[in-house]
């Protein structure tokens, strides 16, 4: 068994910690070294040179909960403004709308609902 499988934990084999999977960029991250896989600069100066504490750091309840919806919806989490940047640089907005067909792209069936 190799370091990097017996590092993966449970039946959705997931690592027990970020940097023990042989194809995270976490490792880049803390090392602060290019590797084949990440390009650290721009997140390090991002987290002021701290990324170690970023990833050691608890989260809430509340923040784990927040994650799990978001799991479900495929949709990206993050505040107004980061939101408002995503939609800037993809073209159309990320956050969920009201299920359910769109009013207009069928019009008999439109007809039909009261």
């Amino acid at each position: 068994m190799t370091a990097d499988q017996a590092a993966i934990v449970g039946p959705a084999r997931l690592a027990a910690r970020a940097w023990d999977r042989r194809r995270s960029s976490v490792r880049a991250q803390l090392a602060a070294r290019h590797d084949a896989l990440a390009t650290v600069a721009l997140l390090l100066e991002r987290s002021n040179f701290r990324f170690g504490d970023l990833i050691d750091a608890p989260a809430s309840d509340e923040a784990m909960a927040a994650l799990r919806a978001a799991e479900t919806i495929g949709r990206p989490l993050g505040s107004p403004a980061f939101l408002d940047r995503i939609a800037a640089l993809a073209g159309r907005d990320p956050r969920p709308r009201k299920r359910g067909p769109k009013p207009g792209v069928n019009k008999e069936f439109d007809m039909l609902s009261p």
